[in-house]
């Protein structure tokens, strides 16, 4: 190990690892309500995704008080299918608390610096092996004696917060780079309420009634055996676990090496809409596929949206995103435990259409939007290899920072 480096356990340099307790309720978000964060806000990438956050009342978060959060704690899931997902609460998290679920690890700043630990515990090395070493029963998890065991290098504290420095500013980009793409979404929002939504019940001449199956071709994906996955080579196969809000998500990637004939339908375009057809979030989990993400296949479950006309691509990818495509979905969807939607309720989704100069209007202004976002996601996707790499020789002393 590199002089001043030494091995220690992440219970050394922590004043508190512990766990929250689920509310008997949540409730609605409100100027009134304190932020609750389970592990499927915590990203494999190292961030927390504010948009699942769900929200508890005051009252019940001062009733919580082991699991209130505090700045720069580190939250890591220790139960669920995915063990070992790791970020920072921030400033703007709060206030906020958490659930049983997730480990609440709080450094002791005097010894070690949270964003370098947090760095460290994100490694694929360890994330692999919290996966690999941890009961694997039907329910996985970690607990916390074994949490505070994880060895960790440990240089001095200078070097911790250099090391965190330059690695904190590629997740400083990748997070900029979503929130431009947030804002690109919304102004696109904006124009499409503005310029495809009726002023009043008056229909004028143009405006007509048809159903997102008559201006879109609409499939679901192949049902590939999840025997013959593979993890290492071949082409990735969009799942719905890989559908998120506006972007595909890869926490777990799989690919199909076996390409034939039979799979050519199942084949993703640019500007392909794939929405995710089961789970707590059916109907909100949708987004476009961008042309540098190819080649994608596409797996059962989830349904695959193309325009018949290309001039209708963003028309159609707004009048999805909407809240009334989500307000028919929560009104047709069956299933309890597992909410789920068919094909068919797909393509009978009703969409009132503007006359086409909107449509072309709107597509041509937007257009630019999308295609922007799609260079954002590609640079997101090469700040994060290229940190990645960096990552795992930099914490480990092979790098000399200075």
């Amino acid at each position: 190990m590199k002089d001043g480096w030494k091995s220690i356990k992440l219970k050394e340099i922590t004043s508190v690892i512990t766990k929250g307790t689920t509310p008997k309720s949540y409730e609605p978000s409100s100027v009134n309500s304190v932020n609750f964060i389970k592990a499927e806000c915590i990203t494999r990438y190292g961030t927390i995704d504010e948009s699942k956050f769900s929200a508890i009342s005051i009252l019940t978060h001062d009733k919580l008080k082991r699991s209130q959060l505090e700045e720069q704690d580190i939250l890591m899931s220790m139960a669920g299918a995915i063990l070992g997902k790791v970020g920072l609460v921030e400033n703007h998290h709060l206030p906020a608390n958490t659930n049983q679920a997730l480990a609440l690890i709080r450094i002791t700043k005097a010894k070690a610096v949270p964003m370098f630990v947090k760095l460290y515990l994100q490694q694929e090395t360890m994330y692999n092996f919290i996966n690999s070493s941890t009961a694997q029963s039907a329910q996985p998890n970690i607990n916390l004696a074994e949490i505070g065991d994880l060895e960790i290098n440990l240089p001095p504290i200078a070097t911790q917060q250099k090391i965190a420095t330059i690695l904190s500013a590629f997740d400083e980009k990748i997070e900029l780079n979503r929130q431009m793409n947030k804002t690109l979404e919304e102004m696109a929002q904006t124009l499409f309420r503005e310029m495809c939504i009726p002023k009043s019940d008056e229909l004028e001449e143009g405006w007509e009634w048809k159903t997102l199956g008559e201006i879109a071709d609409i499939i679901t994906g192949f049902p590939f055996k999840s025997a013959e996955y593979s993890f290492d080579e071949g082409i990735r196969v969009v799942r719905g676990e890989n559908v998120s809000v506006d972007f595909l998500r890869w926490d777990t990637e799989k690919k199909w090496n076996n390409p034939s004939a039979q799979y050519s339908k199942y084949f993703l375009e640019p500007w392909d809409i794939v929405i995710g057809m089961d789970g707590s979030r059916v109907g909100l989990n949708k987004t476009l596929v961008f042309p540098n993400q190819l080649p994608l296949l596409l797996a059962q479950r989830v349904a695959r949206v193309r325009a018949k006309d290309s001039t209708f691509i963003s028309f159609i990818k707004l009048a999805v995103v909407g809240s009334s495509f989500g307000q028919y979905v929560d009104s047709i969807k069956t299933g309890t435990s597992i909410p789920h939607i068919s094909l068919s309720q797909i393509k009978e989704y009703r969409i009132l259409i503007p006359p086409l100069k909107a449509i072309k209007q709107l597509n041509d202004t937007v257009k630019g939007f999308y295609e922007t976002i799609g260079q954002n996601l590609e640079e997101i996707k090469v700040l994060g290899e290229s940190r990645d790499l960096l990552l795992p020789r930099l914490l480990n002393g092979e790098i000399d920072i200075e």
